[in-house]
């Protein structure tokens, strides 16, 4: 569609207050947005899609009964896009952001409603590709199972490698390879800075613009000008001057 076009939206959400005030800043600072139906459940939102095959969707993730994955799931043979609204927590809305899909924090702003559909405009000829759907709900679902298992893509699908058996990601340009506990590694092309993100630093750390170590597996650290570190599978890591001071600091030194 071309950005001067209506957008028709539906705007799916179990909170009445929430719902009115999407529509309200809707009416009040984007006038191209056309809003066919509101709906207040999961159930509801399946039916107006299919009914006014939008092109946009404005969908609650956390909604009682079916929330708002199950309508992705049930409605996944019409093509709209989606921009997610979502109270969830920063660590999660890592896995919005890793699969560079739009969402909107409530409390939702005026400023940001409009940057959505802006951003919508924008990127109109690009289409939300249904992996992109599907390793949200993977990483969505892991951060609610505290985040034990990754979810990997391959040619076929997905790869879920429990975090646990991640020695170490190395970095090859735009590509990261998963060094793992008893099993080949494997090469995925995303960057090494985008899984530093989704795997937070609670367990893991950067060692070297190149090298993300998951410190359970790590067995020695050699003093130097940065030093060394030895990793399970007998790799020799070395530290960056920079990030020496960060790994140290995560050790347990006395």
């Amino acid at each position: 569609m071309q950005a001067t076009e209506k957008i028709n939206a539906v705007i799916i959400d179990d909170e009445p207050p929430c719902i009115d005030s999407l529509v309200a800043k809707l009416n009040d600072h984007c006038p191209e947005v056309n809003i066919r139906q509101t709906c207040s459940s999961a159930d509801e939102g399946v039916k107006a899609i299919y009914t006014h095959r939008p092109h946009l969707v404005f969908l609650d993730v956390n909604m009682p009964g079916e929330d708002g994955f199950s309508v992705l799931q049930r409605s996944r043979d019409i093509h709209y896009e989606v921009i997610f609204t979502t109270a969830y927590d920063k660590y999660a809305l890592r896995a919005f952001q890793f699969n560079a899909l739009n969402y909107l924090l409530k409390p939702v702003s005026a400023a940001d409603v409009v940057d959505s559909i802006k951003r919508f405009n924008e990127q109109a000829h690009i289409r939300t590709s249904l992996q992109q759907i599907e390793s949200l709900l993977s990483q969505v679902h892991q951060h609610q199972q505290n985040m034990d298992k990754i979810a990997i893509p391959t040619l076929t699908g997905y790869r879920f490698i429990p975090i646990k058996n991640i020695i170490r990601l190395e970095s090859d340009s735009n590509y990261t390879s998963f060094h793992l506990q008893g099993e080949p590694s494997v090469l995925v092309s995303k960057t090494l800075k985008e899984y530093e993100e989704l795997l937070g630093a609670e367990t893991f750390v950067r060692v070297h613009h190149s090298h993300l170590i998951n410190l359970a597996h790590l067995v020695e650290y050699r003093k130097g000008q940065g030093g060394v570190a030895v990793m399970a599978d007998g790799s020799e890591i070395e530290v960056s001057v920079r990030k020496k001071a960060d790994l140290l600091a995560r050790l347990p030194l006395r």
